[in-house]
């Protein structure tokens, strides 16, 4: 299965209107016109993310149940989600538009955050944006998501590494053994409280990794 993603709705409309067969399954009716860029745009607005987060709970249960996830090696990281502003565009010559005090006026809930510009470790390149950051709990053994959640850029993993893990735990009450994390370092006590044998790893540095 391979997976299409679109950075702006007007490539999704290109792209469903270029592949009918897709836009056949996907539930449209081809004998009419497809969709316009303002029914999607309406769609995404209006849509309530609780309802996206319901049924993204009920198919990792099916798939829990199924035995393709059983979330006993995690893992968590974050992805930036960059604000559709000028202020992020690089060809901008805007003056301090990484500046906190420069909000973007287009969404008064985006903030500045940073993140790494590679993935090479001896490299210590980084990038501003504005925006918000997805922290993705994820089955390391399948490469599922098994929880999702989404805050404003400025907010680090290690602050909802502990809620995430929480809150998963209370949906599905799977016994986890692993957990690796780029960023995360948490402390023995806290975690002991919470998931009683747990260990956890960590793949930038090994030195890190300890037993709870």
């Amino acid at each position: 299965m391979k997976c299409e993603c679109f950075s702006y709705i007007t490539d999704l409309v290109d792209y469903l209107n270029n592949n009918l067969i897709i836009a056949y399954y996907c539930g449209f009716d081809i004998m009419k016109p497809l969709p316009f860029y303002w029914t999607f745009d309406r769609f995404i607005r209006n849509l309530d993310n609780e309802l996206l987060k319901k049924h993204m709970k009920s198919i990792v249960l099916k798939l829990s149940e199924m035995g393709i996830i059983d979330i006993s090696f995690i893992a968590l990281d974050a992805t930036p989600i960059s604000a559709n502003t000028h202020q992020n565009n690089p060809k901008a010559f805007a003056k301090n538009k990484f500046s906190k005090d420069k909000q973007p006026k287009s969404d008064k809930d985006y903030r500045l955050g940073v993140h790494t510009a590679s993935n090479q470790h001896n490299e210590r390149k980084s990038e501003y944006f504005w925006g918000y950051k997805n922290h993705m709990l994820v089955d390391c053994v399948v490469g599922l998501p098994a929880f999702e959640m989404t805050t404003s850029a400025d907010i680090a993993d290690s602050t909802v590494a502990l809620d995430i893990l929480s809150k998963t735990n209370e949906v599905y009450l799977i016994s986890w053994n692993r957990f690796s994390t780029h960023s995360y370092n948490p402390s023995n006590a806290t975690l002991s409280c919470i998931f009683p044998a747990f260990t956890v790893t960590s793949r930038t540095y090994p030195c890190l990794s300890q037993a709870v």
